[in-house]
């Protein structure tokens, strides 16, 4: 038995809608609308902390609004109908483990249209396909233990903001991705233990993202790093790919020469 449960709120903003799909019954079933749902779908303006878990379905363009702290429990999946997008104001923290990972997706078919923050995003054990990342001003992202591929562009786009990435993976073999990281603006960046794999482009390095990218593995791109004159950050205990030790490589472009570590790196990627 299907019903829709609607919370209307005092402020002028969109009503949070969330179908819930209580199984057969009475016609008296229950649920909660936006303080925690099992298995829903939602759209719109979120207004009100929640807990979701289960599968989530985003059926139409959703915000996060601003004060507001969407938790996604471990073992969740966010699918997306169509080319639907989120946008954070607010707080999404993804909260899988090891175990039980959450997924990050489209309903149907390959793509979706990713998740734009201006607030505060917090993925642990996610694993985000289809759909990228897009960071503007003010925000701030951490990334742990998460995988990252497959969509269309460019996957973690940053015109503005803080990022800090640990112990994940930004690609696959052969991804369809054509920049894995694609840097035009931002704050404090830190990206340690990461893989950045399989891209036209690991890392489009522009104006104004200097910051750490240290010991990490980039493999399987076209181009590891391709960079404006003037940028610079900390590569130290990084391994390169077809890098020559100690020289400059057609893989690294605009910077100054980088070197390698003695072997691809056994600490970096998304942990057990």
């Amino acid at each position: 038995m299907k019903h829709l449960l609607v919370v209307a709120l005092s402020l002028p903003l969109a009503a949070c809608v969330v179908e819930v799909d209580d199984g057969p019954g009475d016609g008296s079933g229950s649920g909660s609308g936006s303080g925690s749902n099992a298995a829903g779908e939602v759209s719109g303006s979120i207004t009100e902390n929640a807990t979701w878990t289960g599968t989530v379905t985003v059926k139409g363009p959703t915000t996060i609004e601003s004060g507001v702290v969407i938790t996604v429990a471990a073992g969740s999946t966010l699918a997306f109908n169509g080319s639907n997008s989120l946008t954070i104001k607010g707080t999404l923290d993804v909260q899988g483990t090891s175990t039980a990972k959450v997924n990050i997706q489209p309903s149907t078919g390959m793509y979706f249209g990713g998740i734009t923050n201006s607030g505060t995003l917090k993925l642990n054990y996610a694993v985000q396909k289809g759909g990228g990342i897009y960071t503007q001003s003010g925000s701030s992202t951490f990334i742990t233990d998460t995988q990252l591929s497959a969509v269309q562009g460019d996957f973690l786009v940053m015109s503005g903001g803080d990022l800090t990435m640990t112990y994940s993976q930004v690609g696959i073999p052969n991804d369809s991705t054509h920049c894995e990281l694609h840097f035009s603006s931002a704050g404090n960046v830190s990206i340690t233990h990461t893989n950045i794999v399989g891209a036209d482009y690991g890392f489009m390095f522009y104006g104004g993202a200097n910051g750490t990218y240290t010991n990490n593995n980039w493999f399987g791109n076209g181009i590891h790093i391709d960079a404006t004159s003037g940028a610079s950050g900390d590569f130290t205990g990084s391994w390169f790919e077809n890098l020559r030790q100690g020289g400059a490589t057609p893989n690294v472009t605009g910077l100054p020469t980088l070197t390698n570590a003695p072997a691809k790196l056994t600490d970096a990627g998304v942990r057990p």
